[in-house]
């Protein structure tokens, strides 16, 4: 993470911002992951990963740009397991990969956390 004494005013301006919009953003995340585990209907499931796909897109690359590697290095790992979901059935998402998505949310919340440090 870079310090915030070594940026400009202009990007600490947009780091702020950034950092407002994470708990809109982690609960779109939260959200859509309920429904991936709660419905079956295989729109709402598209639905579900498509937000998160998005989301994910999302908070790769603006948090890298912003200084917050850890929190882009784990959006990427999610949106990468997104992308392979995404080509495969989606109706036929494993038990496991709910696990790994778990997980990976919970290490996404840590490095969310920490951008408020």
């Amino acid at each position: 993470m870079i310090n915030n004494e070594e940026v400009s005013p202009e990007l600490l301006a947009i780091r702020n911002r950034f950092v407002e919009s994470l708990p809109e953003r982690v609960t779109r995340l939260h959200e859509a992951k309920l429904h991936l585990e709660a419905d079956k209907n295989s729109f709402q499931v598209r639905a579900a990963i498509e937000t998160m796909f998005d989301v994910t897109h999302q908070l790769t690359g603006t948090a890298g740009s912003v200084g917050f590697v850890t929190l882009s290095n784990i959006a990427r790992e999610i949106n990468l397991s997104l992308r392979r979901v995404r080509e495969e059935d989606q109706n036929k998402l494993e038990d496991d990969f709910s696990q790994e998505l778990f997980n990976d949310l919970e290490k996404l919340n840590t490095a969310v956390e920490d951008c408020y440090k």
